[in-house]
């Protein structure tokens, strides 16, 4: 197995080490004994593990127990630290066999730094929902030394820029094509695009249909993990200081396209699959498909009033919509089958009355996800979508992320560029 050390360029480490997360490729796999399969990637990457009485992640009201554990000791490259903050120690390691993804907790692994070679030893867990982790004993250096720095090969694909916020280029429309007069931005969940972009076979409407009518942006990013710091990106043009988590509730003030929209006489809707009521600011629903961190509208007083449950086209559109499906329908979750099969279908059942109004309405759909799985290299390389009568069809390598797309939104609209879609750091 190629090591990630011998793939990466500096760039990646130094970008990873900024955004305070920790990760690790292994090279080796110790003895795990009979340990039950692994969900595969996909499945709910940012699903919660529980440690002693701390919740990491996801977890809902019930933390998972586990199902199965074994001594396991690994030897790998560190590539990103505590995903989920610095108060939870941990790092994830990539290894393809027998688990694509895992993560490794304990505080042994705070002294290390992107680019170490170490060896793990610890305790593998599985719960009985699927969630996977090591609880580590002991973390050391490998041969006593870091590796070296990896020297770049070929022509890697460009990261987006870790510090700060980039100034967005809004994102062009092609002379001679129809100003926007709407927008819809449709979001799902967890997939990088290696895993979306040529996946015909579990996403065959994504690839055969969505794809060849509009524009694919090959190099789009997103900003952070786990999910509601892109879903503020996108709404507010900020994460507002909640990198790390997916907290809910939680009051954020400050300037939002829906705020902004409503100030200029224009419309803005929160859509939300399962939303359990118009102006409803749950963290949850019953049937815990709905999630509230992707309602961003609801972390602002206020403003809840722009949310409305989604249960399909309905007829018309406002000036500018967010379309978020639940958790079984934005590939977040295998609700019994398989998570991207289940989110093509449902964008197959979807899209097509959006596209085919927004063709007489001068409407521009957006279908983008959040962010990418822990394991998606380069780290959180996802795929955005362009569809309408102003898009030249084709593809387009402009480096893209969250903030460019709020940023052609508020353009679209005359008005003022929010926060980090403005240059401004956020």
């Amino acid at each position: 197995m190629q090591t990630l050390s011998a793939r990466f360029p500096r760039a990646l480490f130094l970008f990873l080490v900024l955004l305070g997360s920790f990760a690790i490729s292994l090279t080796g796999c110790g003895s795990k004994g009979a340990l039950t399969p692994p969900v595969p990637e996909g499945g709910r990457p940012n699903a919660g593990v529980t440690r002693g009485r701390q919740c990491v992640g996801n977890c809902g009201t019930s933390a998972p127990s586990a199902l199965a554990s074994g001594v396991v000791t690994e030897t790998g490259t560190v590539f990103a630290l505590n995903i989920y903050g610095a108060d939870t120690p941990m790092f994830v390691v990539h290894s393809g066999s027998p688990y694509e993804i895992i993560g490794v907790y304990g505080s042994a692994t705070e002294p290390f730094l992107a680019g170490q070679e170490v060896v793990v030893t610890g305790t593998y867990q599985r719960s009985v929902t699927g969630n996977q982790w090591i609880d580590a004993s002991t973390v050391t250096l490998a041969n006593g030394s870091p590796v070296p720095s990896p020297v770049p090969s070929g022509n890697p694909t460009p990261l987006p820029t870790p510090t700060g916020a980039p100034t967005p280029t809004p994102i062009p429309t092609p002379t001679g094509f129809s100003a926007i007069e709407h927008v819809e931005l449709v979001m799902m969940e967890n997939t990088g695009y290696d895993k979306v972009v040529g996946n015909s076979s579990s996403m065959p409407y994504i690839n055969n249909v969505l794809i060849p009518q509009g524009k694919l942006f090959t190099n789009s990013y997103a900003l952070d993990h786990p999910s509601l710091p892109n879903y503020l990106a996108l709404y507010a043009g900020s994460e507002l200081g909640t990198s790390g988590t997916d907290t809910c509730p939680l009051s954020l003030s400050g300037a939002t396209l829906g705020s902004e929209l409503s100030a200029a006489g224009l419309t803005f809707i929160g859509y939300a699959e399962d939303m359990p009521g118009a102006g409803s600011t749950a963290c949850t629903a019953a049937d815990g498909a709905y999630q509230g961190h992707h309602s961003p509208w609801i972390y602002f007083p206020g403003q809840a009033g722009f949310g409305q449950p989604y249960d399909g086209f309905p007829g018309s559109m406002p000036d500018v919509a967010f379309i978020v499906p639940n958790d079984c329908h934005n590939m977040h979750d295998s609700c019994g089958g398989n998570n991207w099969r289940n989110g093509d279908t449902y964008l197959s059942q979807q899209l097509p009355p959006i596209i085919a109004w927004n063709a007489t309405h001068n409407g521009l759909l957006i279908v983008t996800w959040d962010e990418s799985s822990y394991s998606t290299l380069p780290p959180n390389h996802i795929a955005t979508i362009m569809v309408g009568p102003m898009v030249a069809r084709g593809s387009s390598s402009q480096q893209i992320n969250h903030y460019d797309i709020l940023r052609t939104i508020t353009d679209a609209f005359g008005l003022t560029p929010l926060n980090g879609a403005s240059g401004i750091t956020p």
